[in-house]
């Protein structure tokens, strides 16, 4: 008799150990299938992002060309608008000394009165905010008005070369040799306050009645410094929907521009940033934290050059906004595990 309560007792601990061993098995099974599931998630997840950061960096370069491009554009423009203002403001000084001419011709004045009066009426006058002015001088190389250097009117200019070697009147003289009676000069002459010389371009008209040629001229360096600031103004213009923007450092490495126009305390960009956007290779990604700015302060910048002005262009973006709206990514994902 006392051998059945040991029996039921058996029977109990051998049903508890199946039970323990079936929950065991499907407690296994099941984590393991949501393992399964979690690694799958995971993995879509990282495609997907992977995916959406390609996408991004594919926008942000094709970004950063065009502004590269819009850049490059006002660059080669710069001859041609450089040329256009030298010669709307020769031809009105040509035009006032033909006017001045014409008047004491009228009046049977003798020539030598008008010349003074020509040359009187065009000394003080200048243009491209006080840099430009106008000279006269003979057909010959004679000096007959230099503002800059009064000194040297009335001397022969003809063997006077540049650091390059080139011959500054006759170069003038030259253009002047053709249907037109007018043309561009090509040369190089020490900016106002300088010692060094650049690049300068003269357009020079004759002036028939006594012989002379009167021009002006203009350092091509001061045209490209207004066509940088005309760039600068049109990068600050092709922001975004977010608060991306473009970052432009000299050759040097200065900061030109910071993308972010909104901070109001005056602070710029880390030196530490600026000097590896400075040395990323151009077509590079780059991405980088500011503490204290929205979008979690996390950004992405495509590094671009501008070869001919010596910049490094460089478009930047909210990280999170590279990657796409979080939403739809967790909507993608859903789809995919359905």
């Amino acid at each position: 008799m006392s051998r059945l309560p040991d029996q039921s007792k058996l029977a109990r601990i051998q049903l508890a150990g199946m039970l323990s061993l079936v929950i065991t098995v499907v407690v296994l099974l099941a984590s393991y299938f949501f393992y399964q599931q979690w690694q799958d998630y995971q993995r879509s997840r990282q495609a997907l992002l992977q995916q959406s950061r390609q996408h991004g960096q594919t926008f942000l370069r094709t970004w950063g060309d065009d502004a590269v491009i819009t850049l490059d554009t006002l660059n080669r423009q710069t001859h041609s608008i450089l040329n256009q203002r030298i010669r709307e403001q020769v031809d009105q000084a040509h035009a006032l000394a033909m006017a001045l001419y014409q008047a004491h011709h009228q009046s049977g004045q003798p020539d030598a009165r008008a010349q003074r009066e020509i040359v009187a009426a065009l000394r003080p006058l200048r243009y491209f905010d006080g840099r430009g002015y106008f000279f006269i001088d003979t057909l010959q190389g004679d000096c007959v008005l230099l503002p800059t250097t009064p000194a040297l009117e009335g001397s022969s200019l003809l063997d006077n070369r540049d650091d390059a070697g080139t011959y500054i009147m006759r170069s003038l003289i030259a253009a002047t040799h053709n249907a037109q009676r007018a043309g561009f000069a090509s040369y190089r002459w020490y900016r106002p306050g300088d010692k060094r010389m650049a690049e300068k371009v003269a357009y020079a008209r004759r002036f028939e009645p006594f012989g002379w040629l009167i021009g002006g001229g203009e350092y091509v360096s001061n045209v490209t410094g207004d066509l940088q600031k005309q760039g600068l103004g049109l990068l600050a213009q092709m922001r975004n929907d977010t608060r991306g923007g473009f970052i432009v450092l000299n050759q040097r490495g200065q900061l030109l521009q910071d993308f972010d126009s909104s901070r109001a305390d005056g602070s710029t960009l880390p030196a530490g940033l600026l000097q590896r956007l400075q040395q990323a290779p151009a077509g590079s990604f780059i991405d980088f934290h500011l503490p204290g700015l929205g979008d979690n302060g996390h950004y992405t910048a495509y590094v671009g050059r501008m070869p001919a002005w010596g910049w490094r262009v460089i478009a930047v973006t909210p990280t999170l906004q590279l990657l796409g709206d979080d939403s739809k990514l967790q909507q993608s994902l859903g789809e995919q595990t359905r």
